[in-house]
């Protein structure tokens, strides 16, 4: 018997899921981190998510020579004309928060909602805290993607051996309480429906009265 995962690529648009085959006897299976589509910067096929910032060649790079790609990294032109990435933006030339939209923080930077671009955090912090790790311990087939802070469920497809899959991308799910992110301090929801609370569109964890 043959295991398959799909997952939908994070890219400007959305593509064929791809299929991950596993033998029969692997230990485990990888898990589902990957969510839908999430735009691209078409000259450097760079995502939004910035989380690879940080694994950038290190280059002597000055606040002064670098401009910010709107997706988290920053560059200088080199003397061929080619873009010299920095290892990590400076957070002087990051774009402002938004202050109708939750900001929050993963990996080197603060980012926002629903894209996940890198910006300044906050002067008090992030509006909103995420859980350490995006992958239910219940079900590690839903997870909470960064960017959109909304919940997704991979698919567990079995096929005849020999045999390839192509599964369905995965599809939106409610968070469970253990992936729904949390206000910050003196941050208030925008909606409140019983024990239910909101802040935009992104459901979050009601504040203790």
């Amino acid at each position: 018997m043959t295991y398959h995962r799909g997952m939908a690529r994070r890219v400007g648009k959305l593509t064929a899921p791809f299929v991950v085959t596993l033998a029969a006897n692997a230990a485990s299976c990888a898990k589902p981190v990957i969510g839908p589509p999430i735009p691209v910067d078409a000259d450097t096929g760079r995502t939004a998510l910035v989380e690879d910032a940080a694994s950038k060649a290190p280059t002597n790079l000055s606040d002064d020579t670098l401009v910010h790609d709107g997706y988290g990294s920053c560059y200088r032109i080199g003397p061929k004309g080619d873009k010299v990435y920095a290892p990590q933006c400076p957070e002087s030339i990051l774009p402002e928060p938004p202050k109708d939209r939750l900001v929050f923080r993963h990996g080197p930077y603060c980012q926002r909602v629903p894209d996940g671009r890198a910006v300044k955090c906050p002067a008090n912090g992030p509006t909103a805290i995420v859980p350490k790790t995006n992958t239910s311990a219940s079900d590690p087939f839903v997870y909470l993607q960064y960017g959109t802070l909304e919940c997704f469920r991979g698919h567990d497809v079995r096929c005849p051996e020999g045999v390839s899959c192509n599964p369905p991308p995965p599809r939106p799910v409610p968070c469970p309480l253990e992936l729904m992110p949390s206000l910050a301090k003196g941050v208030e929801p925008t909606k409140q429906e019983g024990a239910q609370c909101w802040f935009g569109t992104v459901k979050v964890v009601c504040p203790k009265p």
